[in-house]
């Protein structure tokens, strides 16, 4: 097969997106000869492509290869995951995103911690590394919301979105001057970054 599909665990499967009509041509074929009639596909990339080969056997998570999905998506796509898993022994998850590394990361961790295969978000890490060849969460913030995950898998309780409004920002600390007398500041426009957290 033309595609690269690592087993996170038995029923956990992760692959780049599928770019042009023959690749999602091939992840059908490969889905159907080793998995037929017992597979879900989980989109968590923000590009999108010609589902309905697939039936109704597709979710999606749009999600920027180094962004965060909500933590609300994140708890959801574990619940749904961990109900088609239990639903049959047979029955595998396929996740997949740009390089099948970030989200795909951070969502595959997610479950892993939330039906405690793993008990600490870094042994989902660990996992997630030795499955997938250079299987990378190291974003603070893919391990921060991680971390949250576990959070509320002990406490018993789903996460929920908070909505933050940041109005102002003040910068208490004079800027670093060069040697030359100049310096370099640096200004960024929050107002692009808004964002359910």
């Amino acid at each position: 097969y033309r595609i690269d599909v690592n087993y996170i665990t038995d029923n956990l499967l992760v692959c780049s997106f599928p770019p042009t009509r023959s690749d999602v041509y091939e992840l059908k074929r490969f889905m159907d000869d080793k998995h037929k009639n017992c597979y879900k596909i989980v989109n968590v990339c923000e590009k999108t492509y010609d589902t309905t080969m697939f039936g109704e056997n597709v979710l999606a998570y749009p999600t920027a290869i180094n962004g965060v999905a909500r933590l609300t998506e994140l708890w959801d796509f574990c619940e749904i995951t961990d109900k088609w898993l239990k639903e049959d022994d047979s029955n595998v998850l396929l996740t997949h995103c740009q390089n099948g590394n970030v989200p795909s990361g951070l969502f595959l961790a997610s479950y892993l911690v939330y039906s405690r295969i793993c008990w600490t978000s870094e042994q989902a890490i660990k996992q997630y590394r030795t499955k997938r060849e250079n299987g990378i969460i190291s974003l603070p913030c893919h391990r921060r919301y991680l971390k949250y995950i576990e959070t509320s898998v002990i406490a018993g309780e789903q996460p929920e979105d908070i909505k933050i409004l940041i109005s102002n920002i003040t910068l208490s600390n004079s800027p670093a001057f060069n040697e030359d007398g100049s310096c370099k500041t640096l200004l960024c426009d929050i107002s692009k970054w808004r964002r359910n957290i």
